[in-house]
């Protein structure tokens, strides 16, 4: 049984989850009685520090594992999610605040789990950064692309793919490729694109375009497939 299955023998039990008392009882109640597990007892007087230790130990374990499985809950909701709700329901999904999410977040193992809900929320910034974006391509604008789409075709694979780039230096390296095309269409007057004829508002356009239609589903596509891997 893998961490997605324990998970659906009771979602609302395990996603209510926020402390490691709360994992440990929730994990006594799923699977004491089929792992012979006795009842909790109160500490004895006289316990040894040794015996007090190996219990703390256990209590990680089991808290470790529990996370697990909660990170794996959240995980495969999460397609259903975006489908359902577009990319407004990015920001909710990269909230960190939440009582489980902090409690996730405190836990060894949760690395996934970190790097995961910050493409989440950098994918998030980005697409209200490009809240504006025309329903139209503007004029031109196959040239611009085809410029992209050639200069930079790796899109997910790679330490210059758009995914690699948006992981490590987030939304603001995005738009730095498109700052330097236009600084270089600024000093190419043959050029149909010369940025010098070409307002902020209508190069805002061309990069909004551009990132809806060619970068926004390749990063949310990838973030699928890494919360179901």
């Amino acid at each position: 049984m893998n961490f997605h299955e324990v998970g659906e023998i009771n979602p609302s039990e395990f996603l209510s989850v926020s402390s490691d008392q709360e994992a440990t009882s929730l994990f006594r109640k799923t699977f004491g009685k089929s792992l012979g597990i006795n009842p909790p007892q109160s500490k004895k007087r006289g316990q040894t520090a040794q015996s007090l230790h190996r219990t703390s130990e256990i209590t990680d374990e089991i808290s470790q594992f529990m996370a697990q499985v909660i990170i794996s809950i959240r995980a495969n909701r999460f397609p259903t999610i975006i489908q359902a709700d577009g990319l407004q329901s990015l920001g909710q999904l990269s909230n960190r605040e939440d009582p489980q999410s902090l409690w996730l977040a405190a836990k060894a193992h949760s690395n996934e789990l970190n790097q995961f809900m910050n493409l989440t929320a950098k994918i998030f910034k980005l697409s209200q950064e490009m809240a504006s974006h025309p329903n139209q391509p503007p004029p031109q604008f196959s040239t611009f692309a085809g410029h992209f789409d050639q200069t930079y075709p790796q899109l997910v694979e790679g330490q210059d793919s758009w995914v690699s780039i948006l992981e490590k230096n987030g939304t603001a390296a995005i738009t730095h490729r498109f700052h330097d095309y236009w600084e270089k269409q600024s000093m190419n007057t043959s050029s149909p694109e010369n940025s010098s004829e070409i307002s902020p508002d209508q190069q805002q356009a061309y990069v909004h375009y551009y990132v809806k239609t060619r970068l926004l589903p390749v990063f949310v596509s990838h973030l699928i497939a890494q919360s179901i891997q």
